[in-house]
């Protein structure tokens, strides 16, 4: 309610750049209503399982963790535990985890020397080329390009 009656005095002051500040209080409701349309439909155990799991796969993504583990660890039959997480973040556990370690491996080619290889290893992919075509998949460019870009070589 206060965003709206802000909407309202920022469209009857006609400032310099109002119509940018009323499209950020847009933006601001519909992804407000969205969050919250998606995570009451939750019950709160359900919830709190699946954030107990996110937390479990952050903690645990460098180890060799699969996503039958997690759900084992929040007592969830992994069917279940696959249906609700996948309700409740929009991607299956184990597609969750893949972006999670693309997303760490993006950080160790931007920021380290250490090669692909270990990099790949850390996250716990046995096959290179794997890694390479998973890595591709989610930014459009090999690791080794990545790190040509992004790379600042700490």
């Amino acid at each position: 309610v206060r965003l709206y009656e802000q909407a309202i005095g920022v469209a009857m002051e006609e400032k310099a750049a109002c119509q940018q500040y009323l499209a950020g209080i847009a933006n601001l409701i519909l992804g407000m209503t969205m969050y919250y349309s998606q995570n009451c439909q939750f019950d709160d155990k359900a919830a709190e399982q699946i954030d107990k799991a996110k937390v479990i796969i952050r903690e645990r993504l460098l180890q060799d963790i699969s996503p039958e583990d997690v759900a084992s660890a929040v007592n969830m039959s992994y069917s279940w535990f696959r249906k609700v997480f996948k309700e409740y973040t929009g991607l299956s556990p184990a597609h969750y985890m893949q972006e999670l370690k693309v997303q760490q491996a993006k950080d160790l080619l931007a920021t380290t020397r250490r090669s692909i290889k270990e990099i790949a290893y850390c996250l716990n992919f046995d096959d290179i080329p794997y890694f390479s075509k998973v890595f591709k998949k989610y930014t459009g460019l090999s690791p080794l390009a990545y790190r040509e870009k992004f790379g600042r070589g700490g």
